[in-house]
């Protein structure tokens, strides 16, 4: 989000995030240094890119962004839920054979509807119990595996790059009693605040590479010079100068 004040059509007001009022890039981002970025619009959403079969509108931003990545390398794509679908693994794998991982929505195309759970069934399972499914992309029938892990609060996750039986033990804290899963928490934890415990690699490698973005933000926050403009392009033109100086 790029802080702006004035009064612009496409500009996003959202009172939850930490900038309230502005306008919303999607960032393609590597521990800090943006690669590339592409604008969206309140009005009229995401400025059009190359459709591709089976993605959604956001799904196609991505693959815009990712298919300017180096081939030279392999990377690991990592995603949110806003953007995290099945076919979009599918394509990004068969098309750019790059392997992705991401939260996911459980209304998200393709997830497989097993692995939704009511709330009131969630304090009905362990906590860090794992249900894993492997399902195929409509398209070109590659696999992904979909993840459902029972932490303070459910967590869906979708990937192309982990297995099902792969862990890492990390040391965990013990959540508040007001948690979403706290009952069955306090009795994995016992007495103890902290505890190792064995953890999905997926979900521990997305917790280490995720964030590109908001440290792009914070690395730019320490030296802002954006100022309080009514201009609608001003803001953006010192969003992008800042970054062309962070990157360099």
């Amino acid at each position: 989000m790029i802080r702006a004040t004035g009064q612009s059509p496409d500009a996003y007001k959202m009172p939850s995030k930490p900038i309230e009022q502005g306008f919303k890039f999607h960032c393609l981002a590597d521990h800090g240094y943006i690669w590339d970025f592409h604008p969206t619009s309140h009005q009229a959403c995401p400025d059009p890119v190359v459709s591709t079969d089976g993605l959604t509108a956001t799904g196609e931003v991505v693959y815009h962004l990712v298919w300017k990545v180096p081939s030279t390398m392999y990377f690991i794509l990592y995603l949110d839920n806003f953007y995290t679908t099945v076919p979009l693994l599918g394509r990004l794998c068969h098309d750019l054979h790059m392997g992705a991982c991401g939260t996911a929505h459980p209304s998200s195309a393709g997830f497989p509807p097993e692995l939704k759970i009511p709330k009131q069934d969630i304090g009905k399972y362990e906590y860090h119990a794992l249900n894993v499914l492997t399902v195929k992309d409509s398209l070109f029938g590659l696999l992904v595996g979909a993840h459902l892990w029972f932490d303070n609060v459910p967590v869906t996750i979708l990937s192309t790059e982990h297995d099902f039986e792969s862990q890492q033990e990390r040391l965990r804290r013990r959540p508040g009693k007001k948690s979403t899963n706290a009952k069955k928490a306090w009795e994995a934890f016992g007495d103890l605040q902290e505890k190792q415990m064995m953890i999905p690699l997926c979900i521990d490698d997305y917790n280490h590479n995720m964030g590109g973005v908001d440290i792009a933000d914070q690395l730019r926050s320490y030296y802002d010079t954006q100022l309080t403009s009514f201009r609608t392009w001003w803001p953006m033109l010192f969003w992008a100068f800042d970054t062309m100086v962070r990157n360099a």
